[in-house]
């Protein structure tokens, strides 16, 4: 099959045979069949991966591709996205499920919606607990770009089906010095061309394991994270010193900072600089900062109870009720125009 539609790319690291299994069966089972899937074993220690092969040779739309060593799931997955041939990349992970319908319609939504770059969906948890998780996305590129600069609010990297095209035309790649949050770095970096859309619908089982949750993984999530969250405050002209990156990164995760004027100047810094590069479009940036400024700000004072957030917290008010104003003050002048026209 030469030039298929869809690529699955998924790489593994001595996963359980059993998983392995279920999530190779859940790609081959699809109601979508016009696919190649592409399995990068990185470098497993395990027999998983051998196994698989023997259970799954007569498939002929798995190409197999063995690293000689362990090279991470960011460089394993770059390896697979420039074997791929497909118009989309569709990512799953070695111990996740997909629903049967997955691919068909992520495939339909692509189709239909030729300026978004890539689109996720809902997910089923299971192993540790099991519920659906859902969350949206801000519709346009601008606000999209803006919420990221402070958190991962992109899809789940295995449920995300991408276009290639996007992807090569602007040499999108994941980035290897973001391990265990290159999906986050990858989203950043796709919102500077186009929008991502997160399907409303649970299309993947999402396994969630003891290795997943310890201290030691999510240590080193948080902080590949907050490397992603500092390279954007680079991006708009500004070198953090130590203070102002630790001092950043608890803003970002809603963490208590003890010096609330030396926070609100760098709020007002961000919001100045960005102005002057415009990396981010400014309304959008602006908007996204002040509602999260204002939410800290009555988090800490009023919920955690600091006193020393007093004054910052009825500055912070203040500023969120002129930008409520203006809205409304649109909105009516929108309304106002519209009577009009309806009357001519």
């Amino acid at each position: 099959m030469n030039h298929p539609t869809v690529s699955v790319i998924m790489a593994t690291y001595n996963t359980p045979f059993e998983w392995l299994e279920e999530s190779i069966r859940s790609i081959l089972q699809q109601s979508f069949t016009d696919f190649e899937f592409i399995i990068v074993d990185d470098g497993s220690v395990n027999t998983s991966v051998e196994d698989a092969k023997r259970l799954f040779a007569d498939d002929k739309r798995i190409r197999w591709i063995k690293n000689e060593t362990n090279i991470g799931l960011a460089a394993s997955l770059n390896v697979a996205l420039n074997e791929a041939t497909g118009k989309y990349i569709a990512r799953m992970d070695a111990d996740d499920i997909s629903y049967p319908n997955r691919l068909e319609v992520q495939h339909e939504y692509m189709e239909s919606h030729l300026d978004v770059i890539a689109c996720g969906t809902y997910r089923f948890s299971f192993g540790l607990d099991e519920k659906i998780e859902k969350w949206n996305m801000p519709k346009s590129r601008e606000k999209q770009q803006a919420e990221l600069f402070f958190y991962n609010c992109g899809p789940t990297h295995p449920t995300v089906m991408m276009r290639r095209s996007m992807l090569d035309k602007n040499q999108l790649r994941y980035h290897e010095k973001y391990r265990n949050a290159e999906d986050y770095g990858l989203w950043v970096d796709c919102l500077k061309y186009a929008p991502m859309y997160i399907i409303p619908r649970v299309l993947l089982r999402y396994r969630k394991s003891t290795s997943q949750t310890t201290n030691a993984n999510l240590d080193k999530v948080m902080s590949t994270a907050a490397r992603v969250r500092i390279d954007q405050v680079r991006s708009i002209g500004i070198e953090p010193t130590d203070n102002e990156i630790i001092m950043h990164e608890r803003f970002c995760q809603n963490l208590y900072n003890k010096d609330p004027d030396c926070l609100e100047k760098w709020i007002k810094n961000l919001k100045a600089r960005n102005a002057e590069r415009q990396v981010f479009q400014v309304k959008a940036f602006n908007a996204s900062i002040d509602r999260r400024w204002y939410q800290y700000c009555r988090d800490q004072y009023r919920i955690n109870l600091h006193p020393d957030y007093a004054q910052v917290y009825r500055r912070a008010k203040n500023l969120k009720q002129v930008a409520m104003e203006a809205v409304l003050t649109m909105k009516v002048g929108l309304l106002r125009i519209v009577n009009r026209i309806c009357a001519h």
